[in-house]
């Protein structure tokens, strides 16, 4: 099980904050107000994140350039569709760029992944959305199977820094079913001299994904 408490220590991404105002309705005035730019093609109030990829250079001011950043975050990473397509309708949640940092995007990035992880489960997918890394990490740490890392980069936070290409030494070797079987129950030692993970911790002891 992927909890709260490994996906925080994986990413540095927090979880529980505010909750995320999304409008399914927004005009396109809104939106070329909000993007400076009206994006040439829409579906379903959808855009393209090649589209994005393409005009953030080109934004007139840092408000409309931290709105494109944040869609291409949500759409390449924090909820990862098949579609390569990020709705805007989280441009809500981007009108005061000052207050991005309150919304609870660790969340919407953990719910999308367990959503993505469940749906493949039932065979309802053919392939992982959300930010399937993760996962990787995941078993990269609780089974000791991934390549080998550097010694000075062992106790990195959050971990996914430490599986860098930069801060590998050696790639992954093809392992048994053994190895499989010795699973690691604290691969996140050291984790807990940081104030960040102590919530996180607690969170786990409760059982409780999010309030």
């Amino acid at each position: 099980m992927l909890t709260p408490y490994d996906f925080f220590v994986v990413t540095g991404l927090r979880l529980g904050c505010e909750r995320i105002i999304v409008n399914d309705f927004l005009t396109s005035k809104e939106i070329k107000s909000l993007l400076g730019v009206m994006p040439s093609k829409l579906k379903s109030k959808n855009v393209s994140l090649m589209w994005l990829y393409k005009n953030i250079e080109n934004c007139k001011n840092v408000a409309t350039g931290t709105r494109m950043f944040m869609l291409l975050f949500i759409g390449t990473f924090l909820c990862l569709d098949l579609g390569s397509t990020v709705s805007l309708r989280y441009l809500w949640s981007l009108k005061d760029i000052d207050q991005i940092k309150n919304y609870d995007w660790g969340g919407m990035a953990y719910a999308t992944l367990l959503h993505f992880m469940t749906q493949l489960s039932r065979r309802s997918l053919l392939s992982l959305g959300g930010a399937p890394f993760v996962r990787q990490i995941w078993m990269y740490e609780y089974f000791e199977v991934g390549p080998q890392v550097l010694e000075d980069v062992g106790d990195m936070y959050p971990r996914f820094l430490r599986w860098l290409p930069k801060c590998l030494s050696s790639m992954p070797s093809k392992c048994s079913l053994q190895v499989w079987r010795m699973m690691s129950l604290d691969p996140w030692l050291g984790c807990e001299e940081y104030a960040a993970c102590e919530w996180y911790q607690e969170l786990n002891g409760h059982q409780i994904l999010f309030e």
